[in-house]
């Protein structure tokens, strides 16, 4: 048998070690990002020009929830076009280019505060409001697979 049993069954090895070995997990399904229609449809559902940022952040620059919550006005050069992350996944810093669409949407959009996006309270965006965003764009879009880190997957290709 080529699954060790041999070993057991010959008395060859003592106990049968081999069902305790996990096997590999199979790959992970290949996200498909979003298309550029399935784009066009989302932001059309979106009122808000604090919420397209959101939205723009993900999508433009790769964000993760946590990251566009923690965005603050300090991390954006909008003379050099650079967003700087800091303190990210596992305390890493990173800086992304910052895309001229999403530049634009930032000039027309001051929050007063130090962060970049509050949330309706004035009070620094949280993620179960991102989340709750994306369920919104959800159920309005009838795009079903959307959800915050898609955008990423969809930046990333």
């Amino acid at each position: 048998s080529t699954d060790g049993q041999y070993f057991f069954h010959t008395q060859i090895i003592k106990a049968n070690n081999v069902s305790k070995i996990k096997l590999p997990r199979p790959d992970p399904k290949i996200k498909q990002p979003l298309s550029e229609k399935e784009v066009e449809i989302i932001l059309q559902e979106i009122p808000e020009i604090r919420y397209k940022i959101v939205f723009r952040l993900m999508l433009d620059a790769g964000l993760r929830e946590s990251e566009v919550c923690n965005l603050r006005r300090s991390d954006l050069d909008l003379v050099n076009n650079i967003i700087r992350i800091r303190n990210s996944k596992f305390n890493r810093n990173r800086i992304i280019p910052l895309c001229p669409r999403l530049k634009v949407l930032l000039q027309h959009y001051n929050s007063g505060s130090e962060y970049v996006i509050l949330s309706r309270t004035g009070r620094q965006l949280s993620t179960e409001a991102v989340k709750h965003m994306f369920q919104k764009l959800k159920n309005r879009s009838g795009i079903q697979r959307i959800h915050a880190h898609l955008c990423r997957h969809t930046f990333a290709t």
